[in-house]
Parts: C-alpha cells; sequence; structure tokens
C-alpha cells in the first residue's frame, strides 16, 4: 500500500510532461525538497495541478512508492502574485529560489530555509538588490556554510567587543585586523549584525545603507562560488531573459 503523505510546499519549479502530466520540484515544510509527478495536471479543472505553478505556495498530498512520489490532491493557499507582478520582481524571486535549488537537496528536513524562502517571495516586490544579498547570507547560514563571525578563521579564538575585525577574502573568514592588514574592515554595528544574523529578519535589508550592503555583497561574492563551482557574479546578475529560460519551466495563465 502506497504510504501517503501531506505538507505545505513553495513550487521550486514545474515542467510539462508527457501528454497531461506535470512534473515539479517542492520545497515542502516538513519534508525538505522533493520532486513529484502530478498526473493529469494539465486537464481542465484537475484537482490535483491546482495551483501547482512555479513561486506558489500550495498544500499537496502525495503518495510515495518504490521511491516515486506522485501527486493525489493539491490547493493553492498563497498564488504570491506579486512574484509575478514585474520583470523586477520575477527575476528577485527566481534569484533567490534558483539559489535554494543550487544549494539543497532531496531527503532533508529544512523547516528554517523553508520558512525563509517563503518570507523571501513576500518581499521581493521591493526590487533591492541588499534583499538578495542578505538572503543569501542567511541561507548560507542556515546550511551550515557561512563562517562564524564571532570565532577567528585564523587562530580560532572568539572575538571580543574591542576587537577590529576585518573579512579575509583569500580565507573566506572572518579573522583580527592584526592576522590580514589587507581584509575589508567591518564596522562594530555590521559585526554585530553578522554576529545575530539568524534572529534578523529579511526585511530589515531594505534600511541597508549602501555602504553596508556593498560589503554584504562582497562578503557573499566570496562564499556563494565555493558552494556553487560557479561565478556568483554572473548568477546573481543573470538577466530578466537569461533567469527565465534557465529556470521556470511554465508560466501562470
Amino acid at each position: 500500500m502506497p504510504r501517503s503523505r501531506s505538507d505545505e510546499a513553495i513550487v521550486l519549479r514545474a515542467w510539462s510532461v508527457g501528454e497531461t502530466d506535470r512534473f515539479c520540484l517542492l520545497l515542502t515544510k516538513e519534508h525538505g525538497r522533493i520532486a513529484v509527478r502530478v498526473p493529469g495536471a494539465r486537464r481542465m479543472l484537475s484537482r490535483r495541478g491546482r495551483g501547482l505553478l512555479p513561486l506558489h505556495i500550495v498544500h499537496i498530498t502525495w503518495t510515495e512508492k518504490d521511491a516515486v512520489h506522485m501527486v493525489t490532491d493539491s490547493a493553492c493557499t498563497e498564488p504570491n502574485p506579486d512574484a509575478w507582478s514585474s520583470i523586477e520582481a520575477l527575476t528577485t524571486a527566481e534569484q533567490g529560489i534558483d539559489l535554494v535549488v543550487r544549494l539543497t537537496e532531496e531527503g532533508e528536513s529544512l523547516p528554517e530555509v523553508y520558512a525563509l524562502a517563503a518570507e523571501y517571495l513576500q518581499l521581493c516586490t521591493q526590487h533591492s538588490p541588499a534583499l538578495f544579498t542578505l538572503f543569501t547570507v542567511k541561507l548560507l547560514r542556515l546550511l551550515g556554510t557561512f563562517p562564524s563571525a564571532t570565532h577567528s578563521i585564523v587562530s580560532g579564538q572568539r572575538f571580543s567587543a574591542e576587537d577590529s575585525i576585518v573579512w579575509d577574502e583569500n580565507k573566506h573568514g572572518f579573522c583580527l585586523s592584526s592576522d590580514h592588514f589587507y581584509g575589508i574592515t567591518l564596522a562594530p554595528a555590521v559585526h554585530q549584525m553578522l554576529c545575530s544574523i539568524d534572529s534578523l529578519p529579511l526585511k530589515h535589508a531594505l534600511t541597508f545603507s549602501e555602504d553596508t550592503a556593498a560589503l554584504l555583497s562582497r562578503i557573499a561574492h566570496s562564499c556563494v562560488p565555493i558552494q556553487l563551482g560557479t561565478s556568483f557574479a554572473s548568477f546573481a546578475g543573470a538577466t530578466p531573459s537569461r533567469m527565465r529560460s534557465s529556470s521556470l519551466a511554465v508560466t501562470p495563465i
């Protein structure tokens, strides 16, 4: 007997397959990232394919048999129309979702990543480059790949309130200014923000000064290629046409 499960999910990708089916990549709230097939999703009035379009938040029920996930029911709980309101909002939304796809794998529960992605989709209409930058840093932090801002990557010692902290682009970490004379010096407020990055809401990015946004962007540009094995500059700076052709497979009607 196939095992049935239900969960809330963000539709990361969707492809049309066969005559009427759809194949979706989902980030679920409790079950992590999964790939599902939706039989008959493209038929008129299909109860299985309702709302299963990229960037939508849905509630789905699926069965699992022989490692194959088949959706039996779905309902769109948040269509995220704002994400489709303009090419700028769509590009911002796609950048964040594409990063989630690239940095996550199937089989691991990621409730905090799910919450972060859902929060990001709600803010994507703000058109702030700092939003994607902060999302990137927070995502790397949740996945355990962002360097500690509380300890030196050189000595391993914990920083004190009086220390002058710098970002070492060669070692991809934070250290004392005395350990790396040519590092990028962090203002105390920026260092404190990085130390509390876990509890920092994404909307805080909308208040960043140009200097703070530029510094965080430079740190993200240094960290992400390690995880992606590619140029973050070309990825983050992709044009709308390029992003659309390489990610979203179907568009809302």
